[in-house]
């Protein structure tokens, strides 16, 4: 019974400070840094997920992934696999460069 009520105690003691954590800490506000070409052959852009990213030389590399480009999945949309790759200047996230069918293999 101790070995409980010293849990609680603990417990409560630690989520109080832990809270005064959290409510000090700074907020975080995210914007969009730039946003994707559209695929080839699509007007717009329905986003990749799954892609691989990171920064290279300076730039940043978004390369394959996999969206529903037609309708959405709850629709009777189908996945569809791309191998392109994204490039842009981290300086310059408007000029975007795409390498089609970038990643080898058949998707």
């Amino acid at each position: 019974m101790k070995v409980f009520l010293l849990f609680l105690f603990f417990s409560l003691v630690g989520s109080q400070g832990l809270h005064a954590e959290i409510s000090s800490a700074v907020r975080m506000q995210w914007s969009a840094h730039s946003v994707l070409p559209p695929l080839p052959g699509f007007e717009n852009q329905p986003g990749l997920a799954g892609s691989f990213s990171g920064i290279l030389n300076e730039k940043l590399v978004i390369v394959g992934g996999a969206n529903f480009p037609d309708a959405p999945p709850w629709e009777g949309g189908e996945r569809r696999y791309w191998g392109d790759a994204y490039i842009t200047s981290i300086d310059d996230p408007d000029e975007w460069t795409v390498l089609p069918d970038a990643l080898p293999g058949n998707l």
